[in-house]
């Protein structure tokens, strides 16, 4: 069957975002946290109470500059999330998945010292190697995309990406897509 991880941070490892600058050499970290509330269906887990969770993820990206039009760009994260289960704490944590990314500029205007405005659209490509644990669910069991380190798959990613800069101001519009391997336990997520 086809799915899609719709949870808030099943995407995140690969959202390519606002970066500063919009060239040149960059390294930075990103971080990320998220707490949910969730609530069971009662007709399928009678007696079930209320969960809440916490995903938190620590990026270390870097971006090269290599050459006018062309950026390469990587992505480690370390995640750490805990989910509140009957009162009684799980957690999660350790290095994800990798991500690496190539972008390349179909339009960028020039940087001008007379120019107010400045533009870049860039088409991306990229993989994410399975390089975090992932945790194969149990018979009729579905895998948390959220509560998992990794997701066990090599991963095909997709990314168009407009910036527009102007003076110390910006605004990016991002959309990136993610298609799915299947892990070594012909584990699939949704893309």
């Amino acid at each position: 069957g086809k799915a899609c991880d719709a949870c808030g941070c099943s995407m995140s490892p690969g959202y390519a975002g606002l970066l500063p600058q919009l060239g040149g050499h960059y390294i930075g970290f990103w971080w990320q946290h998220q707490q949910y509330r969730t609530f069971p269906d009662l007709s399928f887990e009678p007696g079930a109470s209320p969960q809440t969770e916490y995903f938190n993820s620590l990026e270390v990206r870097g971006r090269w500059q290599a050459g006018r039009k062309w950026q390469l760009t990587a992505i480690l994260p370390y995640a750490y999330h805990l989910r509140q289960e009957d009162g009684t704490p799980k957690t999660v944590s350790g290095l994800g998945d990798l991500t690496l990314m190539a972008h390349y500029a179909l339009w960028s205007s020039p940087d001008s010292t007379y120019s107010l405005f400045r533009h870049r659209l860039s088409l991306g490509a990229g993989a994410k190697a399975p390089t975090g644990r992932f945790e194969t669910p149990g018979p009729n069991e579905v895998a948390n995309p959220n509560f998992q380190v990794g997701t066990g798959s090599w991963d095909a990613l997709a990314n168009l990406s407009y910036t527009l800069r102007y003076e110390r101001w910006g605004l990016n519009v991002d959309a990136t897509a993610r298609f799915n391997g299947e892990s070594s336990s012909t584990y699939r997520f949704g893309n």
